[in-house]
């Protein structure tokens, strides 16, 4: 029986710290209609309400230039000779971050400064680079201040020393697990700068952030969900298991063969089935909710005059 991309989790499911997509910059759910132009904020999708606010330059949206064709946010933070200035949002908010997920790509060969995805900021001292990541300057690895415990492009494990990404200008699924050297919930946290302005070049598609380590099996889900969205599933190596969802299949074991309409030969559903979905995973009532009403809205009312309640949920 063939598997379905519902396999897939939602990152809402495993909480995320923050939450920020390109395609999606008010966070209603809906994919944007917005014309291109310069970014005022970007609202995050996690549930926490820590939303995104230009505080230096002009990061663009570009509505095309994403994964195949698809909305990006461009930062152009310039080089070493500070051509040009820093572009950055500040995050609200306090929290930490453990585990990093980016779609991503350099508009260059090499990293065009000292930079980071999201980090938090400091001032300077090593002591801000604890728990934090920074590319190396004119290249393709990471600075070794302090290194991350574990990274992975596209599903695999980069095995070198200093984290060589090789290949970066173009888009690729990033994981960055930090160091546990201050895992102290920080308030100053942004995209586009970290630890005392440290900027670079990138165009950023969707970040997915999460305040603990994720298992090995809820990592390769947030991949998996990445790579199907952005369509860079074939980036992601064949024994990945949300590579092809297409080729996944429930094993029901010889002697459990999955029945539709009936449970033995002798005992047969009388009736009409319009639809079946089968999930790989428990849903919550909410969930199981939208599905009922297809997707629709649900008013909840009460007989004393006020506001109704509506309850929306994504599947």
């Amino acid at each position: 029986m063939q598997a379905s991309s519902e396999l897939l989790v939602s990152p809402l499911e495993l909480d995320p710290a923050v939450w920020f997509d390109a395609s999606d910059l008010d966070g209603d759910f809906e994919n944007d209609s917005s014309p291109a132009g310069t970014l005022s904020s970007w609202v995050d999708k996690s549930g926490n309400s820590r939303t995104a606010t230009v505080s230096k330059g002009t990061p663009e949206l570009n509505v095309s230039g994403g994964p195949n064709g698809g909305r990006v946010i461009e930062f152009r933070s310039g080089f070493a000779d500070a051509s040009t200035g820093d572009e950055e949002l500040a995050i609200s908010g306090t929290f930490f971050i453990k585990d990093h997920f980016y779609v991503l790509r350099s508009p260059h060969s090499t990293w065009s400064d000292y930079g980071g995805i999201i980090g938090h900021d400091g001032s300077g001292s090593g002591e801000d680079r604890n728990s934090n990541f920074i590319f190396e300057r004119s290249n393709t690895y990471f600075h070794g201040n302090q290194y991350p415990d574990a990274v992975w492009k596209n599903g695999l494990s980069i095995a070198s020393s200093n984290f060589d990404l090789g290949t970066i200008n173009e888009y690729m699924i990033l994981r960055i697990v930090v160091n546990d050297n201050d895992t102290s919930a920080k308030s100053t946290w942004s995209i586009g700068n970290v630890s005392a302005d440290w900027s670079m070049d990138m165009d950023l598609a969707e970040a997915v952030c999460f305040s603990t380590e994720l298992s090995e099996d809820e990592a390769g889900q947030i991949e998996g969900y990445l790579a199907h969205k952005w369509n860079l599933n074939s980036k992601l190596p064949v024994e990945h298991l949300y590579q092809d969802l297409s080729s996944r299949s429930i094993d029901t074991l010889p002697l459990r063969d999955l029945t539709i309409g009936g449970n033995d030969p002798s005992s047969k559903f009388s009736g009409t089935i319009d639809e079946v979905r089968i999930y790989e995973r428990s849903l919550s009532s909410s969930e199981i909710a939208t599905l009922y009403l297809d997707g629709t809205i649900r008013f909840q009312t009460s007989d004393s005059a006020q506001p109704p309640k509506i309850g929306r949920a994504h599947v």
